[in-house]
């Protein structure tokens, strides 16, 4: 009815980009509601927030918590893992693939106007200097991105869905190989790799949450696929030197050539493997490091969307809060 309160239902709530977009909802007057596998920690989300446990694979839940709802926004998903098992590729296929379908028939079920699916630019497949466009072929390398490019073909086979193909976030919740970069640097333990000169593309959490937002409030997005960028196209050196300037330090001058690091990083990653054990340095965090992955945000900002966050801020916020975490004083 006119005048309500809009209504949305967050899967994938808890992850990297989840409590960021229920607050932008919540701040926007939408009413929420999370489905996810386990309670959250009350600190996380506001008591204004609707909870339904339950597995995001079990149509009957999924059912249950489409009820009422206007826009789903579709974050669920099982991530990125470096060489994942067999056991682990059929769990790709159930979370990534089957759970989106789910999601989709049931939505398009409930008469849910709007889906929004979270993808990712690694659906690509390439590295590349010069920012990439959604016009640009796809060739997924890995199984989450084989996955979530199926999901992508699920939700929109199914369903009136926006996809939303994020480049990689920081952020208070921030995970994978860019924590084990900070925790490196915040000991004093990481030398930067390479001349860093290399150039990749990243977005502060906050901004990924108004984008997704801004897609919700425009029907001419339904059926479009977005690359969720905020910078395009920035510097290692860069990226270092707010992260360094964050933890109140300057960036070391000096760097460790990619030619001398590369083969001493693989073989000490095939012998922690060996043992069961995860390297601090991969092949593919050394990449990470030092080779060049951009893309182009231009389709998301003809529709509106301007980044609000700087390089410098995001990164200071984001260290602000894993510094607290760790009981260490900021600055």
């Amino acid at each position: 009815m006119k005048g309500m309160q809009p209504f949305a239902l967050v899967t994938g709530a808890t992850g990297a980009v989840g409590p960021a977009l229920v607050a932008e909802l919540l701040q926007h007057g939408y009413r929420v509601r999370v489905l996810s596998r386990h309670q959250p920690a009350s600190s996380i989300f506001s008591d204004s927030v609707e909870f339904i446990t339950g597995d995001v694979c079990d149509r009957e839940t999924v059912r249950a918590a489409m009820s009422d709802v206007q826009q789903v926004f579709h974050l669920a998903a099982l991530l990125h893992i470096t060489n994942p098992s067999p056991k682990l590729r059929a769990e790709y296929e159930r979370v990534n693939v089957g759970a989106t379908q789910i999601v989709a028939e049931e939505a398009a079920r409930a008469g849910v106007q709007q889906l929004i699916y979270f993808s990712t630019v690694k659906v690509y497949g390439v590295n590349s200097a010069q920012p990439i466009t959604e016009d640009h072929s796809v060739n997924p390398q890995t199984e989450y991105a084989i996955t979530k490019l199926a999901g992508e073909r699920a939700a929109l086979d199914h369903m009136a869905t926006t996809v939303l193909r994020l480049s990689p976030i920081y952020g208070a919740h921030l995970r994978g190989s860019w924590r084990y970069l900070l925790m490196g640097i915040q000991r004093g333990l990481f030398l930067p790799v390479g001349d860093l000169k290399n150039v990749r593309s990243l977005t502060y959490v906050e901004d990924a949450a108004r984008a997704a937002l801004l897609v919700a409030q425009h029907s001419e997005s339904i059926r479009q696929v977005y690359n969720l960028v905020a910078h395009d196209a920035v510097s290692m050196a860069m990226i270092f030197d707010a992260i360094y300037d964050a933890f109140g330090k300057h960036r070391p001058r000096i760097t460790l050539p990619k030619a001398i690091i590369q083969p001493g990083a693989t073989l000490i990653e095939m012998g922690l493997g060996l043992i069961g054990k995860r390297s601090p340095l991969t092949s593919e965090n050394l990449a990470q490091l030092t080779q060049s992955e951009t893309y182009s945000g231009a389709k998301l900002r003809e529709l509106g969307f301007q980044p609000q966050v700087s390089l410098e801020e995001g990164w200071q916020r984001t260290i602000k809060v894993m510094l607290a975490k760790t009981g260490r004083n900021y600055r």
